[in-house]
């Protein structure tokens, strides 16, 4: 009687892996900067100027108007860095993870005090 083998299965090829995605290395102030850009315009210092004054800054110094911006919406009872009152001022207003995850959220939804 002769010996028989059965013939090796036949299975479909396999499809490749798919391609990785692309690997996106942004530098973070390049994303903030492009959503500031994106609600104040190109001229970042300009537009920020412009930005807190039309939210009630009287000074026409860029860092006072900022200070000026803040003080209206965060009560510090310490002194506190400009840094820590953004922190505040965007927590209160429901922006979590760190300073620039919170000020990126912040620019990117538009701005909006």
């Amino acid at each position: 009687m002769p010996h028989h083998t059965n013939p090796p299965p036949v299975f479909p090829p396999v499809p490749p892996d798919p391609p990785d995605p692309p690997v996106v290395v942004a530098d973070g102030n390049h994303q903030i900067n492009d959503a500031i850009m994106a609600v104040v315009g190109p001229a970042i210092n300009d537009g920020l100027l412009a930005y807190y004054q039309a939210n009630g800054a009287t000074s026409g110094d860029m860092q006072d108007a900022e200070l000026q911006f803040l003080l209206a919406r965060v009560e510090v009872t310490v002194q506190e860095s400009l840094q820590g009152m953004w922190h505040i001022y965007l927590g209160a207003r429901g922006f979590t993870g760190s300073l620039d995850d919170r000020r990126l959220a912040f620019w990117v939804a538009g701005g909006i005090p």
